[in-house]
């Protein structure tokens, strides 16, 4: 099913409070593979990049409700909001 993409926020100098973000509808595979390292390699280290369900996905059951908007990025911290504002991979080339 394509129903991954990538969220990306800046952790320099402070992490941001939300995450961006894309918009695509890829399967697990592409999102958590191609698209991710797409995203690392234009961002660079002072990004963090997740795969993330995406907005379509979450419209159905198949994300739990706590893990809508947010990524969960550690067990001891809580859940990071999503803001639906992130850019494609060409727009920050």
């Amino acid at each position: 099913m394509s129903q991954w993409t990538v969220a990306y926020r800046r952790m320099v100098p402070e992490p941001e409070p939300v995450f961006h973000r894309v918009e695509l509808s890829e399967t697990w595979h592409t999102a958590s593979g191609e698209i991710f390292q797409a995203y690392l390699d234009v961002l660079g280290g002072d990004y963090e990049v997740w795969y993330v369900p995406n907005r379509a996905a979450e419209l159905t059951d198949y994300v739990t409700r706590e893990d809508i908007m947010n990524v969960l990025v550690d067990n001891d911290v809580p859940r990071v909001p999503i803001a639906d504002d992130g850019l494609q991979l060409e727009a920050l080339r």
